[in-house]
């Protein structure tokens, strides 16, 4: 299953590197020349961690391990193993870390930690999404 998300995520990375490249020739302001550039590089950095773990998965017929992927559907793994009690605990604490990442991002104080706010955010949000769908599940 990891393997396959990696594709996809390196897929969605190298469209997200054109669509970007191609704006960035057309910017007109330093503040959209910068917001294009910061996106042609994390979308660069992305496929080119993602471009790691196939390329070692190929050479080794083992996984690296180093993608934030792999934490993440490890994480999956460990909430499916939690009993109700505790995801409700979970559930409580993603929560608030989900408002505390957002009240960071609002403050805008750092804007050079935006984009990884903004994909610690998602992780969270998805966290929290498997949390409630266990939950629910349980309840049935």
């Amino acid at each position: 299953m990891e393997l396959k998300a990696l594709v996809t995520d390196r897929i969605t990375a190298y469209h997200e590197y054109a669509e970007a490249y191609k704006q960035l020739q057309t910017a007109s302001t330093p503040e959209e020349y910068t917001d294009v550039a910061r996106r042609v590089v994390n979308a660069y950095i992305e496929n080119r961690r993602v471009w790691d773990e196939l390329n070692y998965y190929q050479q080794h017929r083992r996984i690296l391990g180093h993608h934030p992927i792999f934490r993440q559907f490890s994480n999956l793994k460990l909430l499916r193993s939690m009993n109700v009690k505790d995801l409700i605990r979970r559930e409580e604490r993603v929560r608030k870390n989900i408002w505390r990442v957002q009240h960071e991002i609002r403050k805008g104080d750092k804007p050079a930690l935006e984009i990884a706010r903004k994909e610690k955010i998602r992780g969270y949000q998805a966290e929290l999404a498997e949390i409630r769908r266990l939950l629910g599940e349980d309840a049935e």
